[in-house]
């Protein structure tokens, strides 16, 4: 045997070795560095070549590579290629014309094709079912000339504007606009389409469904891509986000295929039967009744919890918890699973309301507190926030501060502000309204932007009304009255204190917020009369 042919061997061989261990990639360069040098009868090199493909979910190549094959097993491979591509009628014909050309008539060779047959009818069965596929031969005849009608359409498109073209469809053409918006669907949506994508993984891809779902989350846009994506390794990080958008698109292609040839609705059929003995209505009645049974019972977990943090005084911690569990559970949650959804909602902000006035109480060294300073202290204002000035000292290297270093403080405050405006925009009922401009106002008074505020207590008080919460109108009052609170409007302050008052004795009789009102009044009153005085001692001292 002379070197060369020995040569091409011996690559084959480690191509077959590397496809065993499972290097199939590797198999596949091996195959293709000694395909050129087997003659043109020889199939095996391209059986073997063909089923690396197929093996390593390249079923357009494996198609081209295995398309002029001829004999057994190639020909069987060209069936197999085809029903990957997803061209089922290939395939089908394929198979009937492999088998009738195989002999002898019997064989494994011959039940290779058969299999391949029912296959094939199988899979029409289960996308077409009898009506659809009675239906698609008895007008196989006007296919031809709808396809024709498609291609005239196609070709008077290609010759005129796309704006005249979406002007006579009474549509917009978005190509020719400055900014595109990108509409992103809802949160139940979202949900929606993850959970499916999981079902069908968990049907076609077995156990591998939870590898899918990790491929996803390394992808650019899901939750660990830039963890893949980093910008200090460019080169590994560009064959990384390579290798994951490969691998993602070939399994969920196969995922698709394998739905596309076996559809949950056939699966459906398959167990509970037909429509008349009534089974599959009866199996999602059942299906709902514990879905809602564990609905309800984290609701009520919820709840005890929320109660729990009311007790004991943790208004921060309720609020973040609260705000979570209507963004997350309630958004995800239909009013089918949860009937008393919107009830059960209004139940939360109302708790968290109840809460908050909670906290509206009388210090016990209130009057200890100088008389400037007394308001602040009964409504709680943070202090002003003071620039922390340090003298740098030559080699104590704690005491140097980067002047282009970011202050982290405000991106915190800017980040968690741009989370609630999202979260506003996404909310179901007007009460929440109320609650997310609580919390945004609470964040521009943590941080000193008190005209802001202001505006978030206007805001909350036009939303309450409109929702018919008493509750929350108070709330924004007060909220608006510790803005005044804290930049010494005594005046306006008197105002909202006037309004609250009269909103509690009306609406809200409750002698403890009353009190709480006729405090701060009374304290408010004697700020007045001594700016009142002193500007009458200043006026007389200038007139004398």
């Amino acid at each position: 045997m002379s070197a060369p042919e020995l040569a091409w061997q011996v690559v084959r061989d480690i191509g077959v070795h590397q496809l065993r261990h499972g290097n199939v990639g590797g198999a596949i360069d091996s195959f293709t560095e000694a395909s050129p040098r087997v003659s043109e009868d020889d199939e095996s090199m391209v059986v073997l070549k063909t089923r690396a493909q197929l093996k390593y979910c390249e079923a357009l190549p494996a198609l081209e590579t295995i398309r002029n094959a001829r004999k057994y097993p190639g020909n069987l491979l060209h069936c197999r290629a085809l029903y990957e591509t997803g061209d089922l009628e290939g395939h089908l014909l394929a198979s009937a014309n492999g088998r009738r050309h195989q002999h002898p008539a019997g064989g494994h060779r011959q039940q290779d094709f058969t299999d391949e047959v029912d296959l094939a009818l199988s899979t029409f069965d289960c996308t077409l079912g009898d009506r659809a596929g009675a239906s698609l031969l008895e007008y196989q005849h006007q296919f031809p000339a709808i396809v024709a009608e498609q291609r005239e359409l196609r070709q008077r498109s290609a010759d005129r504007p796309r704006w005249k073209i979406l002007a006579e469809a009474g549509e917009c053409d978005v190509i020719s606009l400055l900014e595109t918006v990108r509409k992103e669907p809802p949160l139940r949506e979202q949900v929606r389409r993850q959970k499916n994508k999981q079902i069908l993984g968990q049907i076609h891809l077995g156990r591998g469904w939870e590898d899918l779902m990790f491929i996803e989350e390394l992808l650019l846009s899901g939750r660990h891509g830039p963890v893949v994506q980093l910008p200090q390794t460019r080169q590994s990080s560009r064959a990384m986000a390579q290798l994951v958008d490969e691998c993602y698109t070939k399994v969920s292609g196969r995922v698709r295929l394998s739905q596309a040839c076996f559809p949950m609705y056939s699966q459906r059929h398959g167990r509970f039967g037909p429509q008349t003995n009534h089974r599959r209505e009866v199996h999602e009645i059942d299906e709902l009744l514990k879905f809602r049974y564990r609905a309800y019972r984290a609701v009520y977990n919820q709840f005890d919890r929320m109660y729990e943090l009311r007790e004991q005084g943790k208004t921060k911690e309720l609020l973040r918890y609260g705000g979570d569990v209507l963004d997350g559970f309630f958004k995800t949650t239909t009013v089918r699973v949860l009937p008393e959804k919107g009830k059960l909602v209004r139940e939360v902000c109302n708790l968290i309301g109840l809460t908050i006035l909670d906290g509206l109480r009388i210090p016990p060294r209130l009057m200890d507190a100088p008389p400037d300073r007394r308001l602040m202290l009964l409504f709680a204002v943070p202090p002003a926030k003071e620039t922390l000035v340090v003298a740098p000292v030559f080699g104590d290297i704690s005491t140097y501060r980067d002047p282009t270093e970011p202050d982290h403080d405000y991106l915190s405050y800017k980040i968690k502000v741009a989370e609630l405006e999202r979260r506003y925009q996404r909310v179901q009922y007007p009460i929440e309204h109320c609650l997310i401009d609580y919390q945004m106002a609470r964040q521009h008074l943590l941080n000193g932007w008190l005209d802001d505020v202001k505006v978030m207590g206007n805001r909350m008080i036009d939303e309450a009304i409109a929702c018919g919460s008493h509750l929350w109108q108070l709330i924004g009052l007060l909220t608006i009255a510790q803005a005044f609170c804290a930049q010494n409007n005594l005046e306006q302050l008197a105002v909202q204190l006037r309004a609250a008052a009269k909103l509690v004795q009306s609406r809200l009789p409750d002698e403890r917020i009353a009190f709480f009102v006729e405090v701060s009044q009374k304290l408010n009153r004697d700020l007045l009369m001594k700016k009142l005085a002193h500007s009458l001692e200043l006026e007389s001292t200038l007139l004398a």
